[in-house]
């Protein structure tokens, strides 16, 4: 009987010590654990610290950076080509409203010659398309006074009427008289070459009248970049159209590149060339100017995120990779 009592007071004791044990196993387990943490956290923090860890950290940094700027910077040339339709008015139109006409020209003078000088600086030659117009005269008037290597610039017509380049209607007229003279009376140790001045030679005895002449001028001289234009300049008309591209028109569907003429212009001359909507979408910067009361309806049109281009043409220039829109009407109006 005392046998049996002792066993079970053995067998108790045993299990008393066993339970104590526990707590004590448990503790030494956390304190492990803990132990690993802290050595894992102290061999990230040498390892972070460690000149060659911070090196790989900011290589990799600068890998995503990179990346991430490329993406934004992507030139418009990488994307496909969707239908006009499907470019609906999203990007929202920089405009800036300057009151006073003279200093409108100034300013819209000077951010072309900026863009020139950096397209320049990127790769050694810059191209810029013109329109026509009294806006053009104004401008290629400042424009010829800017401080630009103007031998590193190549000039075309973003649209012209079908008439010889001499004729009183022709836009190239007004730009050569306004600027190419101008330039080369002045500035005889940087002119601008005559091979660098294309203007639009209207040809009636080939069927496209001269535009594939004038595409594969302009491919020649862009041959090798992701771009059309360095710089394109327009004026809107009353009713939103930009060079020869007017609202509900056939060639704003047209995807082709380069330039196309027509005979059935809303506004008179009815034969003229035009920039197809390619040039737009990839030129480098595009800058419109909107002056004048007349054009009052073309500003309330660019504004209205409800209309698309075949609406309103005057929103290719949103597309481009950059752009400016400069008016003297209020923003109130």
């Amino acid at each position: 009987m005392k046998r049996a009592k002792s066993a079970k007071q053995a067998k108790a004791a045993s299990t008393r010590q066993k339970n104590s044990a526990k707590p004590a196993k448990r503790i030494i387990q956390t304190k492990k654990s803990v132990a690993k943490k802290v050595r894992r956290a102290s061999s990230h923090s040498r390892r972070s610290t460690s000149p060659a860890y911070i090196g790989q950290q900011s290589r990799q940094e600068s890998r995503e950076e990179s990346k991430r700027i490329d993406q934004s910077r992507a030139p418009k040339s990488s994307r496909s080509l969707r239908s006009l339709r499907s470019l609906a008015s999203t990007a929202q139109p920089k405009i800036r409203t300057i009151s006073d006409e003279k200093l409108l020209f100034t300013k819209a003078a000077k951010r072309i010659a900026d863009e020139l000088t950096l397209a320049i600086a990127k790769k050694g030659f810059a191209t810029i398309a013109l329109a026509g117009g009294r806006s053009a005269a104004s401008l290629c008037a400042k424009l010829a006074k800017q401080k630009i290597s103007w031998k590193d610039i190549h000039v075309f017509v973003i649209d012209e009427r079908l008439v010889p380049i001499n004729d009183e209607q022709s836009n190239f007229k007004i730009i050569n008289d306004t600027l190419v003279r101008p330039i080369n009376a002045v500035k005889p140790l940087d002119r601008l070459p005559r091979a660098n001045v294309h203007p639009f030679i209207f040809d009636s005895l080939v069927p496209d009248e001269g535009s594939a002449h004038y595409s594969d001028e302009l491919s020649q001289v862009t041959a090798g970049t992701d771009t059309t234009f360095d710089i394109i300049f327009v004026s809107a008309g009353e009713d939103g159209h930009i060079a020869g591209l007017y609202p509900h028109h056939p060639l704003l569907s047209n995807k082709a590149a380069g330039f196309a003429t027509f005979h059935d212009s809303p506004k008179p001359p009815a034969d003229r060339m035009t920039a197809l909507p390619h040039n737009f979408l990839h030129a480098n910067f595009s800058l419109l100017l909107i002056i004048g009361d007349t054009k009052r309806q073309a500003l309330v049109n660019l504004k209205n995120t409800s209309m698309t281009l075949k609406d309103c043409p005057a929103k290719l220039v949103t597309k481009s990779h950059d752009h400016l829109i400069l008016t003297n009407l209020k923003a109130t109006d």
